[in-house]
């Protein structure tokens, strides 16, 4: 099944990220979103849960993924680290990811 936004959904600069969220069931959708340890990645990765989403984040440390799993309280997060300036790790990271994933978020800076 795919996932879309319904066109007939106007949004403004005013608006935010759960008005975009707003009335979409992602309940037993797999997401992953990188660089979810602070930010936008974070707080993209929260809305998911909210809304009811089973969320992988990535952090580049131990530390960091720790840190944002345990601000996000949820029984449906998981973490994976990776440093995507090292081809190893990333390459690492790609192995650890489900193939049964619905949705990725492509959020970490390099």
């Amino acid at each position: 099944m795919e996932f879309c936004l319904p066109l007939s959904k106007k949004f403004k600069r005013s608006s935010t990220s759960d008005d975009v969220l707003s009335g979409i069931d992602l309940t037993g959708k797999r997401v992953i979103v990188t660089g979810a340890n602070t930010g936008i990645g974070f707080e993209t990765a929260r809305l998911f849960l909210e809304e009811g989403a089973k969320v992988i984040i990535n952090g580049r440390t131990n530390k960091s993924v720790q840190d944002a799993l345990s601000l996000l309280n949820n029984d449906n997060v998981s973490g994976l680290v990776a440093d995507f300036i090292d081809d190893h790790q990333v390459k690492n990271l790609i192995e650890s990811i489900p193939n049964d994933i619905d949705i990725l978020v492509n959020n970490v800076g390099i």
